[in-house]
């Protein structure tokens, strides 16, 4: 099926949808992330033991939506003697179970620890609220060893429109496109007019040569000259005596 429409009134069961459908629409205007509001929605709190809290608080992930009504507390597993770790506290979108789950993401022990990648499949989404510091023996997690990662929009995130800005490279590439089309064309045109009203003045100028002599000729272009710049109004009067009558003869 190429075409799809949604939703409306089923009649004897020709127009049914599902949570899937819904999802998509949802989010098609919501984005990805956690609710702003207020700043401790879904905070990471260390415990200063081997766990950490996640506030209460809600997000939406991929038209489905997720709320912590009550604090949570969350365990961390123990720590090496010798080797470091990063661990991530996720918001998973897990289509196989239908939920989404806080969870912490074990990492690997190494001197120079790196957090687990996160998962955005078509069956797992994750949103990362917070990276965790598991030093090397340590019995406890303080709160310097959370690094919260719910601003992050690359992780995580905070929820909005879909369109949160339009990217007018290819509208502006466009009009530059025919902006520079156009001033050439303009140009290409005016300079064809030029030329042919210079070819059809040298014409006309080679005929009058061809009747008035070189400086007569001379004359007459440089009072065409004058006339043409020239913006002052010519007003001439002519008056002679007939029958009684003064004539005024106006001209330009």
């Amino acid at each position: 099926m190429s075409e799809k429409s949604s939703f409306f009134p089923s009649i004897d069961g020709d127009r049914k949808y599902t949570t899937f459908d819904w999802a998509k629409y949802f989010a098609d205007f919501i984005g990805n992330g956690i609710y702003p509001n207020p700043s401790t929605n879904l905070q990471v709190v260390a415990n200063n033991n081997m766990s950490v809290t996640v506030k209460v608080g809600r997000s939406f992930i991929k038209g489905y939506r997720y709320e912590n009504d009550t604090d949570l507390i969350l365990p961390i597993e123990n720590a090496d003697g010798v080797f470091k770790r990063k661990d991530n506290l996720v918001l998973r979108l897990d289509m196989q179970s239908r939920e989404i789950k806080s969870r912490v993401i074990k990492g690997e022990f190494s001197s120079n620890p790196v957090a687990p990648v996160i998962l955005r499949t078509v069956d797992y989404y994750d949103l990362k609220i917070a990276e965790i510091f598991v030093d090397a023996g340590a019995i406890s997690i303080v709160q310097s060893n959370v690094t919260d990662t719910r601003l992050d929009s690359d992780i995580c995130g905070i929820v909005t429109q879909t369109v949160q800005n339009i990217d007018t490279t290819t509208l502006y590439n466009q009009i530059q496109a025919d902006l520079a089309m156009f001033k050439e064309n303009e140009q290409s045109d005016f300079m064809n007019w030029s030329t042919t009203q210079k070819a059809d003045f040298d014409t006309w100028f080679a005929t009058v040569q061809d009747i008035l002599d070189a400086d007569t000729a001379g004359n007459l272009l440089n009072l065409i000259t004058t006339h043409t710049t020239d913006t002052t109004p010519h007003i001439q009067t002519l008056t002679h005596a007939k029958v009684g009558t003064v004539h005024q003869l106006s001209g330009t």
